[in-house]
């Protein structure tokens, strides 16, 4: 695939399946569900942004996502188990670089299914679709110091620790620090 080719399929978010979960495309119809967890402050705590203050703000930011998918901007999917169609996350890419055939996963789940193996199972999915389909060559994940759940996922996916970004971000009134693991295809692969 060429650069753009990369992007826009990638941001085209095709289905994908585990054995308990359907990744899509982030639609309205997840927009209830998203927010009962995007609210949060337990969620949020580790992440850039803060809690979605009403309903009306997760719509708006759904739409302003579909936008950003046909523009090849995005590359999110919305993760629901097949047992009861219910949205409990979003897993996919935070960034694709097609010039270095490298990028970077991210996730964000429902704390009613903490604990539960989606987030790993999830992102299990998006690892493989980007060295098996976009062709990917190394995968990279970051999360704030303190973020042990987040850790556990990337140690569970095989990732290795590879950086240390002390104070990196000014984040919600206080410096954080950043650590990044990484997975190449050919660690993915001998797993």
């Amino acid at each position: 695939m060429n650069d753009q080719t990369i992007l826009t399929y990638a941001a085209s978010t095709p289905k994908l399946e585990t054995s308990r979960l359907v990744l899509s495309r982030i639609t309205l119809s997840d927009a209830r569900d998203m927010y009962e967890y995007a609210k949060s402050e337990e969620v949020t705590r580790y992440l850039l942004w803060s809690p979605h203050p009403s309903l009306h703000h997760t719509k708006r930011y759904i739409k302003l996502l579909q936008t950003k998918y046909e523009s090849a901007e995005f590359f999110d999917w919305g993760v629901h188990r097949k047992t009861d169609g219910i949205f409990i996350g979003t897993c996919g890419f935070a960034a694709i670089d097609p010039n270095e055939l490298t990028g970077e996963i991210g996730y964000v789940f429902s704390p009613l299914v903490k604990g539960q193996g989606y987030a790993t199972e999830a992102a299990r999915a998006v690892l493989q679709f980007g060295f098996m389909i976009l062709g990917l060559t190394r995968i990279t994940a970051r999360f704030m110091l303190g973020n042990d759940a987040s850790e556990a996922v990337m140690r569970r996916l095989g990732m290795r620790a590879t950086g240390f970004l002390p104070q990196e971000f000014y984040i919600k009134g206080e410096y954080r620090s950043i650590l990044e693991y990484e997975l190449t295809k050919d660690e993915f692969l001998a797993d």
